[in-house]
């Protein structure tokens, strides 16, 4: 893990940032198993030639998330006895200057410290993870990985916020080596392919 880049708070300077790798939370639709979005889409954004209207949070919704993390972060603390520091930075891959994710807390472990996004769900309990053989959705493994590969981590977690019925739960995910080296094999290519795009050639 390199050294903080910036800071999700500064939202601007932080979307901005972000056009310059692939981001833990684009690794679905770069790797074509997003339900939201296609890797054309997700291409055509990062060269500047489409409107951010693939995003599913709105300012509103992105304002309101980032301050439920704290009490999210502090449920987790009294329920779970987690030691956990804020993080919020985001950081490149030491290995592959164009993977970059934004960790929302580090969380002690065993096995070191290890990445922890907070995720608010309208849907009831389980509904998702049981749509998806007992794991979470793909989008959300893959977002892990890609954290777990910037931070070095050997587990990562999801930390969910249900909103109908309120509960909390944590969902863990283990460090998946192969998939971290493919994810970093296609990020490389698709920054390549967007820079393409950004000089006027045809991808």
């Amino acid at each position: 893990m390199t050294l903080p880049y910036i800071h999700q708070s500064d939202r601007q300077a932080w979307l901005e940032a972000r056009k310059q790798f692939v981001c833990s939370s684009e690794i679905a639709p770069m790797l074509g198993e997003s339900e939201y979005m296609t890797r054309d889409q997700l291409r055509m954004f990062k060269a500047g030639l489409s409107e951010e209207t693939f995003l599913a949070e709105t300012e509103e919704k992105f304002q309101l998330a980032l301050d439920l993390e704290p009490f999210v972060a502090e449920q987790a603390r009294k329920r779970f006895g987690w030691d956990m520091a804020a993080h919020g930075y985001l950081v490149t891959d030491s290995e592959c200057p164009a993977l970059a994710a934004t960790p929302d807390y580090m969380v002690a472990t065993p096995w070191g410290a290890a990445p922890a996004n907070v995720k608010t769900y309208m849907s009831k309990p389980f509904e998702q993870v049981k749509k998806h053989g007992g794991q979470l959705p793909l989008a959300y493994q893959l977002q892990a990985q890609g954290e777990m590969a910037v931070t070095g981590a050997k587990c990562a977690c999801m930390l969910v916020l249900h909103l109908t019925p309120l509960c909390l739960r944590a969902y863990p995910v283990l460090r998946h080596d192969a998939a971290i080296a493919r994810i970093r094999r296609e990020a490389e290519m698709f920054m390549r392919e967007v820079q393409t795009l950004r000089n006027g050639e045809v991808a």
